[in-house]
């Protein structure tokens, strides 16, 4: 048999298609490689979780979230009346783990036909998703009738479960609703600040606003976990909780109910805030704004109330009392004669003369006073506010010694207060206004802030704490909400507040004997009067009627009661501000007025409020008529001797 002989030529494709198909074995086998790196190693957690979690969920038991009280909460009691509380009902979700997209939906479109909600919004929710590892709420305010339709075909109904929640309540709806806040659900941006937290996820329910935000991690508590075995169609083979959820903390706030009520009445229908202060502790026993809003809104989902309320021009969220700033007015006079006394430019006795104006030498600028005050002591000046006085001295002061008692008294920062959102108003330098405009700082800036007038801006927090170091001899402590915190498990107190000093004004006790005597003085026959003279207590305060570029004057009312140190009564500041009020005499004087007259002697702060008003548009409309009267007096060319007074 002859021999077969491979020709070169043969040889060589041979040889070709060999490394050919060796190579495609190898890529092949490469790419296997590849894609088994890339399952076991890459995305080797994700199967293993898919697979696992195939069998076993670990679903979050939500935890009662802590109640909020009044001052008066004893924890031995069951009668408490919360401000927050919680309501429990039944929440639908579905763990879409181990469903494809389509299969999650149809449960999704069933549950919407059986649960009676908007199939298209809840779906939208759901794509937004970014972790299908996490339930779903799909439903909540579920009735136990529901409940037992869905167990009926739970079949049809695959990753879905239903567990307890405790939906927030407000009861006592806008009552000191800028206070208490409101909660809300995460969102994407406080989902990535709190994602190495396991304890925040999709479904979590957080504080957005005042107290709830502010002391959310205490109020929150700690959900348990509940392991559930389940078969490949959903059904529950096992179930057992291997975490017991721990409650959040009860709060206690400073608040006084019966203060906090006081002060809602009297500012219903203003635009503005009032807060109440016991100023040898800090603690706030009344702070409101208005307008304000029913955090209810937010629970309930009513969109609808809440994209009204916030385009309302008159911004019901904003809490006016730490969050705007304003000019403070003539009530931060209390700070130039603070700094005027102890920096020895002037005696109390010592006089500037007022004619109304104030100018400088080879200056035309006139700057005008409330009045014609002729000459003017310390006393005088804070009674009638003439600003001539505090013209004069400021500028003997200078700038850099106004701004340091500026600050002594807290003007320009944040007092620490236990709320969100708190401002630090605003205190000018050379240097800023160098910055900004360009330009030196000048005398006229200097006796322009003097009054409280010029760049200088303020809160009304800043404003109470002023008063409080003026009541307490220098001393200014921390404003704060939060009296005391209580375990909801057994009623143990966990926390209680101290009182924490953050302003010691160095003014000598003297001179701030000097400044309460003006601030009475304002009272009993200055521009406080008409106001003082129906208050049933001895008090001092100072007005204010800041001037504003955007409209009508702000009005201020800053005070303290008792005047008398002897006074077994408890002391209070009360700070009241009118935005475009006009007078403070006249719009914020009579409503501090009638806080008092409630607190101390269990008035009707409306009846007061109104009565001082109706008082004083009685006097301006008799005033109205003299001047007339005078008018067609002199045009019609009288003289000699009459009885009408000057």
């Amino acid at each position: 048999m002859a021999k077969t002989l491979i020709s070169p030529k043969q040889f060589f494709f041979f040889n070709k298609r060999f490394k050919l198909i060796s190579n495609l074995f190898y890529l092949l086998l490469l790419l296997l490689l590849l894609k088994i790196t890339i399952l076991q190693i890459i995305e080797g957690e994700k199967y293993t979780k898919l697979a696992y979690n195939n069998r076993f969920q670990y679903i979050p038991i939500q935890t009662y979230r802590g109640e909020i009280f009044f001052r008066d909460f004893d924890p031995e009691s069951e009668l408490n009346e919360p401000l927050v509380s919680n309501v429990e009902t039944l929440g639908v979700y579905l763990l879409p783990i181990h469903l494809r997209k389509t299969e999650a939906k149809n449960v999704i479109k069933r549950l919407s036909d059986l649960l009676n909600f908007n199939y298209t919004n809840k779906i939208a929710e759901f794509t937004n998703r970014a972790n299908y590892y996490e339930p779903f709420l799909v439903a909540d305010k579920i009735k136990t009738s529901q409940i037992a339709r869905i167990a009926e075909k739970i079949n049809d109904f695959p990753g879905v479960y239903w567990e307890p929640i405790y939906k927030r309540k407000y009861p006592m709806k806008n009552f000191a609703s800028h206070i208490v806040g409101f909660v809300g659900k995460i969102n994407k941006r406080e989902l990535k600040l709190y994602q190495d937290n396991p304890q925040y996820h999709r479904n979590s329910i957080l504080g957005k606003m005042g107290i709830e935000k502010y002391y959310d991690k205490e109020l929150r508590g700690k959900e348990g976990i509940l392991l559930r075995v389940v078969d490949a169609k959903n059904r529950i083979k096992k179930s057992s909780v291997i975490k017991e959820p721990e409650p959040g903390y009860n709060l206690v706030l400073t608040l006084d109910k019966r203060i906090q009520q006081i002060v809602e009445s009297a500012m219903k229908h203003e635009v503005g805030s009032a807060i109440v202060m016991d100023p040898t502790t800090g603690e706030i026993l009344a702070m409101v704004s208005k307008p304000d809003f029913d955090p209810n809104i937010f629970i309930e989902e009513d969109y609808k109330k809440i994209v009204k309320l916030n385009r309302h021009p008159k911004k019901p969220f904003l809490n006016r009392a730490i969050q705007a700033k304003y000019p403070p007015g003539s009530v931060f006079k209390i700070v130039t004669a603070s700094a005027g006394l102890e920096e020895e430019v002037v005696s109390p006795q010592q006089t500037f003369l007022c004619r109304g104006y104030y100018k400088f030498e080879n200056d035309d600028r006139v700057f005008h006073c409330t009045g014609i005050h002729g000459f003017v002591n310390i006393f005088r000046g804070i009674e009638f506010s003439c600003n001539v006085y505090f013209f004069n001295l400021s500028y003997y002061l200078g700038s850099r010694k106004l701004m340091a008692y500026a600050h002594y008294y807290g003007y320009g920062e944040k007092s620490g207060i236990d709320l969100p959102g708190e401002i630090r108003g605003f205190l000018p330098t050379h240097k800023w206004k160098k910055k900004v405009f360009g330009e030196p700082w000048y005398d006229g800036d200097t006796i322009n802030m003097g009054i409280g007038q010029g760049f200088i801006l303020s809160t009304v927090l800043q404003v109470a704490d002023m008063m409080c170091g003026v009541a307490n001899n220098g001393l200014i402590y921390q404003p704060h909400l939060l009296r005391a915190a209580y375990s909801a498990a057994d009623g143990k107190l966990i926390y209680k507040t101290q009182r924490k000093l953050i302003h010691n004004v160095p003014v000598s006790e003297k001179n701030l004997n000097i400044i309460k005597r003006g601030l009475h003085l304002v009272t009993v026959g200055g521009t406080a009067r008409y106001a003082g003279r129906f208050a049933k207590i001895s008090f001092a305060g100072k007005t204010s009627t800041s001037q504003n570029t955007f409209g009508q004057p702000h009005a201020w009312f800053s005070c303290y009661a008792p005047y008398n140190s002897n006074s077994k009564r408890r002391k209070l500041v009360v700070t009241v501000f009118i935005e475009n009020g006009g007078g403070g005499g006249e719009a914020a004087a009579p409503i501090a007025v009638a806080i008092l007259n409630a607190v101390y002697f269990n008035d009707d702060p409306v009846a007061v409020k109104k009565k001082i008003k109706a008082s004083i548009e009685k006097i301006h409309y008799e005033r109205y008529l003299r001047r007339l009267k005078e008018k067609q007096f002199m045009e019609g060319g009288g003289g000699g001797e009459t009885d009408i007074q000057f």
